[in-house]
């Protein structure tokens, strides 16, 4: 073990707040995932003065790492911290950057100035503002979090199949969650945000309600306050305002605690049901001293931020709804025009960074009809903005209206959009129809899509609250399993609005907890399927697209999963399969171990009946049906890592369960694409209990290496693992400072492998050294007294050999 090990906890704080020299200060954890802040400098400016700082001053930072590229956008910030400080004005523009490697990130600045060029295109218009064209590079290292923070599975990307997958672990995503209050947004807690005179949030007009024998009372102000929620919020989570941030939180919290991994709102609702959601400065359109449509509240987008990026570290995908069918004309007529263009900009740039989220073009979107466009090329030309503008090109899809998913999604299919998934609104009965439709019509193209079920008919019930006359069995069976069984990817959940908790007035996720625990159950069922492999195969149990009796998804001659929404049996025809098949039997409702019922094994070769279920044979089962010797499900991974051991990589992962397995091979690469196999561990073969494996690679070069497991079945199948990487430099090196602020000893620590003279500076902001150590020891501290010196921010100087770093440290009284 190198010696830097032993003081990892004293280096726990490295680079967890930094600046660079040019004027551009970075902040954040500079690791793999985490979102990193560049802010610049620029001139002293108001949201509502004379000058746009929104239209007129254009930042855009270009990062590359020798392999990827990514021009990320920028925003007004005011004064840096207007989440926390409600200020209106300053002189800070800020980027957010998500690596999505470890090692050397370079960078450079485009920041100009000229009348609406935060949305042209061109890179050398208008003028050059201080700090244009610099330069720098950052080091990025290894990320540390686990799940359910999304930073431990990365980004979530489209990979050109009906599922989304995460891009650090490999896996693939299936949502469950909540589409309801669709004006989540609505929050008392935020900035500048009042109800305009939509439809009331009060439950039919009262001023209280009771909930689970709690009543809770409102302030008469037509916004949530989720009082509901408030002991969800823990300490030591996201606040803002003395405790306005607590309500909105813990109901995260708790959406989070059942399981759920995705909640839904709208970013405006100007001229809506609600009317209380607008990232503008002005509800109205007042143009004073200039369009308010082209002005934004930072302070109120800092807030929404933050609610965001909690959600993030608790594994939840974000859906970004831009607008409802009643106003989809309000910006630019419904034209592509520089009003949409600096409010997708602004999404982009302020929150496009999180690792999970879809951009919706519209909730109920009808502006095909509206503007006589069976074309859609309006909806075209709003999807390629996204694409063209966001660096990390986030899943795309749009919804509509029930009677109108032909209209809107025809033209759309394949290559004639970069849509990438729908969010369908249809009658609860009619989601595994209609998910078989568009599963089927994308996969003929070169472009399939991820189609959700993102709200459930009729609109007045929608999923109604729980208790007595709830409607939960049926969403469950025909909109959840619905949905699943047709090969789409997941659910959100409308409430309708003739009940407590309503689409606009819901104030406690609680009214449906017996969904969210079905929905948990059948994520956690369908994650350990290979699901990418399989297809709808109704035909088999005598069953079509029109008929709800049961369903079929299978990967032929392998496994085969049979759903009964009704209870009772089904007969399968495996004509044309010779294999043996094991049969047993998951309690959708309840969960569970997968259990035995009347039938234990089958044998293809023609149609065979699957027998009875173990129990409750009038309520719904899923039935599995696995080829003996068939590794559907060989191992269930947990961890897997590589880091620096000495001279060495020590290769570490886990499994929580395997079947068959045979041995797990070691493969490293230096590019992702040519690997080569190191050895192999022996696996357990057959454990249900977790089981921990290292193997260490004791010839690796300096340099950026990519490590990756193939599990190997006794059968001789594999599959692939996640890939991790790691920067190995014989001649590691860290230091850090602390505390930081200080008021009285600054103590810098460094550690290293390998002896080398490093100077270290203390510098004041106008270039002066106020003091200076070199040391040429390979592990070490030493303190400098800063008690004489004035508060402010100060930068400490490294110079080892060719590399200079800078660290930020703040002098407090």
């Amino acid at each position: 073990m190198r010696k830097i090990c032993s003081l990892s906890v004293l280096l726990a704080l490295v680079f967890s707040i930094q600046t660079v020299f040019g004027g551009v200060i970075l902040s954040g954890e500079l690791k793999k995932w985490h979102k990193i802040t560049l802010e610049v400098q620029g001139p002293t400016l108001s949201e509502t003065g004379a000058t746009n700082p929104f239209t007129d001053y254009r930042l855009n930072i270009t990062f590359t790492n020798g392999v990827h590229t990514y021009v990320v956008p920028g925003y007004f910030a005011a004064d840096g911290d207007a989440g926390n400080s409600g200020a209106t004005s300053g002189n800070v523009w800020k980027v957010h950057f998500t690596p999505d490697a470890t090692g050397t990130w370079n960078y450079e600045v485009s920041f100009r100035t000229g009348s609406l060029i935060a949305i042209d295109d061109r890179p050398t218009v208008g003028t050059s503002v201080s700090g244009d064209g610099t330069t720098g590079s950052f080091s990025v290292a290894a990320n540390d979090k686990s799940q359910p923070d999304l930073r431990a599975k990365g980004r979530l990307d489209y990979v050109n199949q009906h599922y989304l997958q995460w891009q650090e672990t490999g896996e693939y995503y299936i949502k469950g969650g909540a589409d309801a209050p669709e004006n989540l947004l609505g929050y008392y807690g935020f900035d500048n945000t009042v109800d305009n005179g939509g439809t009331s949030n009060s439950l039919n007009g009262t001023s209280s309600f009771v909930s689970q024998g709690i009543t809770y009372n409102y302030n008469g102000d037509g916004l949530h306050h989720f009082d509901a929620h408030l002991n969800d919020w823990k300490t030591g989570d996201t606040d803002w305002g003395s405790g306005r941030g607590k309500r909105i939180i813990g109901a995260i919290n708790y959406l989070a605690s059942r399981g759920m991994n995705v909640f839904s709102f709208l970013t405006m609702n100007i001229g809506g049901d609600g009317q209380e959601v607008y990232p503008y400065v002005n509800y109205n359109n007042n143009n004073a001293p200039q369009n308010d449509r082209l002005v934004f509240d930072c302070s109120k987008l800092d807030q929404w931020e933050m609610v965001f990026a909690h959600g993030e570290s608790l594994g939840m995908y974000l859906h970004f709804k831009t607008q409802e069918t009643e106003n989809d004309q309000l910006l630019d007529g419904g034209n592509l025009g520089n009003e949409r263009k600096m409010y997708y900009r602004e999404l982009m740039a302020r929150f496009g960074h999180h690792l999970a989220l879809n951009w919706n073009l519209g909730e109920e979107n009808d502006i095909w009809q509206e503007l006589s466009d069976p074309t859609n090329a309006y909806v075209k030309s709003y999807a390629q903005y996204f694409y063209d503008n966001d660096p990390y090109h986030h899943h795309i899809v749009i919804h509509t209206y029930p009677g109108q998913q032909g209209n809107v999604y025809t033209p759309c299919l394949g290559t004639a959009s970069k849509l990438t998934g729908t969010s369908i609104q249809t009658d609860y009965a009619e989601v595994h129809k209609q998910t078989l439709e568009w599963v089927g019509k994308s996969a003929l193209t070169t472009r399939p899509w991820v189609v959700a079920n993102d709200e459930q008919g009729s609109a007045n019930d929608g999923v109604k609250p729980s208790g007595s006359g709830n409607n939960h069995d049926n969403i469950r069976k025909y909109t959840l399993w619905g949905n699943l069984m047709a090969g789409g990817g997941g659910v959100e959940y409308y409430f309708g609005y003739a009940w407590a908790h309503s689409d606009l007035n819901c104030e406690d996720w609680r009214s449906r907890e017996s969904m969210w625990d079905y929905t948990k159950i059948a994520i956690d069922f369908f994650a350990g399927l290979p699901v990418t492999e399989m297809v709808n195969e109704n035909d088999l149990v005598g069953n079509s697209a029109n008929n709800n009796s049961k369903y079929c998804f299978a990967k032929a001659g392998e496994v085969y999963v049979v759903y009964l929404p009704g209870g009772g049996t089904s007969n399968l025809n495996l004509s044309g399969q010779s294999a043996t098949f094991d049969i047993r039997w998951f309690d959708t409702r309840n969960g569970g171990a997968l259990q035995t019922g009347s039938v234990s094994s089958v044998t293809g070769g023609g149609t065979v009946g699957i027998g009875a279920a173990p129990s409750s044979t009038s309520s719904d089962w899923a039935v599995v049906l696995t080829a003996q010797g068939a590794a559907v499900f060989p191992v269930e991974w947990g961890a897997f890592d590589a880091a620096p051991q000495g001279g060495d990589v020590s290769v570490t992962w886990t499994t929580l369960s395997e079947s068959g397995s045979d041995r797990f091979a070691v493969m490293r690469s230096a590019d992702r694409q040519i690997w080569e196999e190191l050895g192999s561990v022996n696996a357990a073969g057959t454990s249900t209990r977790t089981r921990n494996y290292q193997f260490l690679d004791q010839s690796v070069p300096n340099g950026r290496w990519f490590y990756q497991l193939r599990q190997i079945d006794l059968n001789g199948q594999n599959e692939l693992s996640s890939i991790v990487e790691v920067n190995f430099e014989a001649d590691a090196w860290i230091w850090s400072v602390g505390p930081n602020p200080v008021t009285t000893d600054a103590v810098v620590y460094y550690a290293g492998s390998k002896a080398q003279p490093a100077t270290f500076e203390l510098i004041a902001v106008d270039g002066r050294v106020l003091k200076r150590r070199t040391v040429s020891d390979d592990q070490g501290l030493f303190t400098w007294d800063v008690s004489s010196l004035a508060a402010g921010m100060y930068f400490i100087k490294l110079t080892r050999g060719n590399n200079i770093d800078h660290f930020r440290l703040l002098k407090h009284e």
